[in-house]
C-alpha cells in the first residue's frame, strides 16, 4: 500500500474503458495515485473507440449487459455535463429480434427508465421502411437512446485527469509487468524510467493479450476480435441506431449526412498491430442493406473503418485477477466493441473493485 492504506494504480491503456475507469479511481478515497499510460504514439484513430459506432440504448438481450447498460444510459441522462462532453443525441434505438423480448429481458429499462421501450411488430417494421424480414421478427424500440462520440468523450475524461493533481497522464509504452516480492507491481516502461504501483490494470484493447504474454502471464480466454465497418454518404433518409439480430446488419446515423453500417466479423486472435480488411465485407454490407433497408440510398463510400478489440467470451466489461499476480495485476475487458453502451456503469463498479482496500472500505 501507499500514502497511507490508499493504493497507488496504473490503468493501461487510452481507450473508453481505460479513460472511464481511470476518471472513476481519481476520485475514489481508496486510491492515492492514478497513472494512464497512453502509449508512446497515442494511437487514437486506430482503436476501438475510435471504430465505434457509439450507439448507447438499455436492452440487450444479455441481461447483465442490459443492467449495465440501462444503468450508463440513465447516468448520461442524470449528469449534463456527460452528455455535453459526449456530444450525446437522442436519436431512439431499435433492436430487431428473431423472437419476442422476454419480460425479464426489458425489466432494467422498465425500472430505470420507464416508458422508454416499447415492442414493435413485424408489420409495423416493414411499414416502417425495414423489407425482407423474416417471419415472426419483432423489435424492441427505445425512445431515450441514441449515440454519443467515444472520442469526444474520452479526450473530454483526459482532460479532466490531466487537471487532477492525483492523476498523471504518460504518453510511454508498457514492455513487462512483473510482480515483486514486496508484492507491488514493477512496470517496465519502453523508453521511460520503470516505476512500480500497488495495483496495475490493463484495459489496453487488443494489445493486452500482447502485454500479458511478454510478461510471462496468463491471458486465458482473452482474445482478439476483429471490428470492422464502413461510412457512406447517404442524402435521403437514415434509420436510427439499430441492431438486426436476423442478418447481422447494424448501424447508425452519424453527423453530415453520413450512415455507419457493419456486420460482425468473426476474426479472431489477429495481430494486435495489424488488423486486416476483409476482402468480401464491403459486399456482405450492401447486400444486407439493400434486403433489410430498401429506402436507403448509399451515395459515396467515405471510408472503411478497421479495428479490433479484447474479448471475453460470456462476460461483460469487468475487472479480472491475472492469475498468479496475488491480485496486482487485472484486466478490463469484456465484449468487444459494444462496450461503449455499458462503460460509464461498470468502469464505477470496476474502480471499486480495484480501490477496495480497508481504508476504501472505512471511508465508504
Amino acid at each position: 500500500m501507499s500514502a497511507g492504506d490508499r493504493i497507488s494504480v496504473c490503468v493501461v491503456g487510452g481507450g473508453i474503458a481505460g479513460t472511464t475507469l481511470a476518471w472513476r479511481l481519481a476520485s475514489e478515497p481508496g486510491v492515492a495515485r492514478v497513472d494512464v499510460l497512453l502509449g508512446a504514439a497515442f494511437r487514437l484513430l486506430q482503436d476501438a473507440t475510435a471504430a465505434s459506432a457509439g450507439v448507447v440504448r438499455g436492452f440487450d438481450p444479455d441481461v447483465n449487459v442490459s443492467a449495465l447498460a440501462t444503468e450508463s444510459l440513465l447516468e448520461l441522462y442524470s449528469d449534463p455535463r456527460l452528455r455535453r462532453w459526449a456530444e450525446y443525441e437522442e436519436l431512439g434505438s431499435l433492436y430487431i429480434r428473431e423472437t419476442v423480448a422476454e419480460p425479464s429481458q426489458l425489466v432494467h429499462l422498465e425500472q430505470l427508465l420507464p416508458g422508454s421501450a416499447e415492442l414493435v411488430s413485424a408489420r409495423r417494421l416493414r411499414n416502417g421502411a425495414w423489407g425482407d424480414l423474416p417471419e415472426g421478427a419483432t423489435a424492441v424500440f427505445e425512445a431515450r437512446a441514441g449515440r454519443i462520440s467515444p472520442g469526444a468523450l474520452r479526450s473530454e475524461l483526459l482532460r479532466e485527469l490531466s487537471r487532477c493533481r492525483c492523476a498523471d497522464l504518460l504518453a510511454a509504452s508498457l514492455s513487462r509487468v512483473t510482480v515483486t516480492d514486496g508484492g507491488t507491481v514493477h512496470c517496465e516502461l519502453a523508453g521511460a524510467p520503470s516505476r512500480e504501483y500497488d495495483v496495475v490494470v490493463l484495459a489496453a484493447g487488443r494489445w493486452s493479450g500482447a502485454l500479458l504474454r511478454a510478461s510471462g502471464l496468463e491471458a486465458g480466454e482473452l482474445s482478439t476480435k476483429a471490428i470492422e465497418c464502413s461510412v457512406w454518404r447517404t442524402p435521403d433518409w437514415r434509420p436510427p441506431p439499430f441492431v438486426d439480430e436476423t442478418s447481422g446488419l447494424y448501424g447508425a446515423p452519424l453527423r453530415g449526412q453520413e450512415l455507419l453500417l457493419g456486420v460482425p466479423v468473426e476474426r479472431w486472435n489477429l495481430h494486435p498491430d495489424w488488423p486486416q480488411e476483409h476482402p468480401e465485407y464491403r459486399s456482405e454490407v450492401t447486400s444486407w442493406a439493400a434486403r433489410r433497408l430498401p429506402g436507403v440510398r448509399l451515395g459515396e463510400l467515405k471510408r472503411r473503418v478497421v479495428s479490433a478489440d479484447s474479448y471475453l467470451p460470456g462476460r461483460t466489461l469487468s475487472v479480472e485477477p491475472v492469475p498468479d499476480t496475488g491480485g496486482g495485476v487485472l484486466t478490463f475487458a469484456g465484449g468487444s466493441g459494444g462496450s461503449i453502451k455499458t462503460a460509464l456503469a461498470a468502469s464505477r463498479r470496476a474502480a471499486a473493485q480495484v480501490a477496495e482496500s480497508p481504508l476504501a472500505a472505512a471511508l465508504a
